[in-house]
This record gives structure tokens, sequence and C-alpha cells, in this order.
């Protein structure tokens, strides 16, 4: 393909190559890699995408982003890579990309916590429903990490995060009453948990470390006792806060990243994406030239643009996307 000139190129191909140039900048490489003995099966849906020969207006823009786009030297050495070719047969993980483009962009800015996000990609899946807690635990994972150790006393607390604040500023009150929960109402509930906690020296001493998680969960509690109501979305968070507990700085910076929280709270179902396609996006997330080459374009001007058609229509995209690798190929 480097060497050829687009009149040489069918009229088909000319809509397929600027249809398919939104999506190679900011996602081609979110695909499975098929090991050698199936490569041969990737052949036949590639061959039925040639054929199909999907025309421009299949795929409509609404402006020039892509055709300016073309001429860019990151587009040009993206359309190029051969990585491409083996990373481009999940469709369904292309759609999924595709879809919520500026999310994953954002959670691509940070290769440290979007590894850490797509090989704990259930636990994640926790906060699909719930950003913003997703982005108050990243902030400070090292003071959410005592509560992985009880998924119901994280739970207690979550649901009712104002009756707790008060220990913010006295942590040794929090282990006194914890000790004996039947002295302070809001631990009744879960009382043999929390006597548990209380004689667990580690995560009492995690309290102690950072009390202030109190009043960071008072702080955000209508999104926390959104949360607490799902015990499901809670026992898996476990897993993920130990994740970014791990992670701990890579998730901080990711955290005060405004613009890529935004992303986030505005396609928080990305986790869910992620979850559904976890092999993809793990594959995704080991390949340093592809979380480069996305980071790269997110930065540039074109990127806004490109990512909202991207979104418009997803899979027009993925199709798109598919016939441009089978054309590449041929």
């Amino acid at each position: 393909m480097g060497g050829m000139t687009m009149s040489n190129k069918r009229t088909a191909w000319i809509g397929i190559s600027l249809a398919a140039v939104a999506i190679i900048v900011t996602g081609y490489y979110v695909f499975d890699i098929p090991p050698p003995q199936d490569l041969s099966g990737t052949v036949v849906p590639a061959q039925r995408y040639r054929a199909e020969q999907i025309q421009a207006q299949d795929v409509k823009l609404g402006d020039q982003t892509v055709a300016q786009l073309l001429q860019n030297e990151a587009v040009d050495k993206l359309v190029k890579d051969p990585a491409f070719q083996k990373l481009a047969a999940n469709q369904q993980a292309m759609q999924a990309f595709a879809a919520n483009a500026n999310a994953f962009a954002a959670m691509m800015s940070s290769a440290q916590a979007f590894n850490a996000m797509t090989n704990n990609a259930q636990a994640f899946q926790a906060f699909a429903n719930s950003p913003q807690v997703f982005q108050v635990i990243a902030s400070s994972p090292q003071a959410f990490q005592a509560f992985a150790a009880s998924p119901q006393v994280f739970q207690a607390i979550a649901s009712q995060p104002n009756a707790f604040a008060s220990f913010a500023n006295n942590a040794q009150a929090f282990a006194t009453a914890a000790a004996k929960p039947q002295s302070f109402q809001a631990m009744q509930g879960q009382a043999q948990a929390f006597q548990a906690f209380a004689a667990n020296q580690q995560a009492m001493q995690a309290i102690q470390n950072s009390p202030q998680v109190f009043q960071m969960m008072a702080n955000n509690a209508q999104a926390f006792q959104a949360f607490a109501s799902s015990a499901q979305a809670v026992q898996a968070s476990v897993q993920a806060i130990n994740a970014m507990n791990n992670n701990a700085q890579a998730f901080q910076a990711f955290a005060n990243n405004v613009q890529a929280m935004q992303a986030i709270q505005n396609s928080p179902q990305a986790f869910n994406a992620i979850a559904n396609n976890a092999k993809a996006f793990q594959a995704f997330a080991n390949n340093a030239q592809a979380m480069q080459a996305v980071q790269a374009f997110a930065a540039k001007a074109q990127a806004v643009q490109a990512m909202q058609a991207m979104q418009s229509n997803p899979q027009a995209f993925a199709n798109a996307v598919q016939a441009f690798a089978a054309q590449d190929n041929k």
C-alpha cells in the first residue's frame, strides 16, 4: 500500500481509505492477536469485507477531518504499521473502542493505569455505574487499601458516609467503635465484620495512616451511597483497589487529569467494554507501540473531531477498519 497512489485505487477504495483512517488513528490496535494456528481463520472474514466493497456513502463523516488526517505523518505511520493486520480481527472490540473513543483515549493516556485496568477488567467493571467513586479511589488508593480487607465494612461505610465523617479527625475513635460495634449505630448491621476489621492490624494501620478516607467518602456521599447499593460492585472493587494501590502513583496522576476524568464521567460504559473484550484490550495495553501511537494522536488538535466522528457511527467505522485491512492485504 505504502508505494501506491490513490489514483491507482478503485473508486470504492477511495471511500474506504477515507472512512477508515479516523479509526486507524485512534484505535486500530484494539483487537485480539490470533495465535499462529488461528491465523488462517482470519482470511475468510477479510476476504468477505473486501468483496463487499464498502462505499463512501456508507460512512458519513460530515467534515474534512479524515481527508486532512491522510496528510498527517503520524497517520501514515499507523496505516503502514504491520501490527495493524494482526490486531484488526476483533470487530466487537473495535466497535466498542469507537463508541467510547474519548474515554479510551483518556484511559490510554496512562499506560501503567490502563494496563492495570485491562488485567483486572472484571474488577474495574464495578465502576461502570460509579465513575465518580473510581476517581475518588484513584486519587488516593492507599487510603482505601484498608477496605480491601473487608468488603462488608466498605459497603457499610459507603452506605452512610456522613455517619463516619467524624472519624476523619480521630482514627483511634474509629478503632474503639469498630471493636465494640454495638455502641455505634451505623456499625450494628455489620457488627461481626467490624469486629473482625478491628482485629486486623494491617487494616487498622492503614486507617491510622489515612483517616481522611472517611471525609473523602462523605464529600462524595451520594456517589458512594449509590455505589454501595450493589454488593456485587463493592465486592468486585476490592481487586480493583488492590490494583490501584499497586500502581498508586500512576492512578493518582491519572485522577488528577481533569480532561481524562471528564471523558470517563461522560462514558463510564468503557469499563464494560474492557470487561467484555478483555483479551483484546490486554493485547492493546501490552503493545507499547500502540499505546504510544494513541497517546501521540490524542495530543493533536484533529483528534477531537476524529473521535466525535467515530462515536457517531461506531459500527460503520468498525466495518471500515476491517475493509481497510482486507484491501491492504491484497
